[in-house]
């Protein structure tokens, strides 16, 4: 089964200096159930930690916009394009 990772590989990713990606208010992650952004991320880049809480990793973002639509209940993500120059550069596709 290939992982992941491996497809993501042949991209490159260039970071910014600020996340282009963040939880607007952790404590709203708490009364989330459903904790969809960590399983919506078609690049794995949500995951909730020990607390219960999401963590966004913007290293390997396919600025799909996935995770702001899917955070549908209580819209807590603050996503934007990131900076000029920086991000996801496709080489296959």
């Amino acid at each position: 089964m290939t992982r992941i990772e491996d497809k993501l590989f042949v991209n490159r990713f260039k970071l910014g200096p600020e996340p282009h990606i963040k939880v607007k208010d952790k404590d709203l992650c708490l009364k989330c159930q459903k904790k969809q952004c960590s399983i919506g991320c078609p690049s794995d880049c949500w995951k909730i930690n020990d607390k219960g809480v999401a963590e966004v990793n913007v290293d390997g973002c396919l600025e799909c916009g996935t995770c702001r639509v899917i955070c549908d209940e209580f819209q807590n993500v603050d996503w934007n394009y990131p900076q000029g120059g920086f991000g996801i550069l496709y080489r296959h596709g």
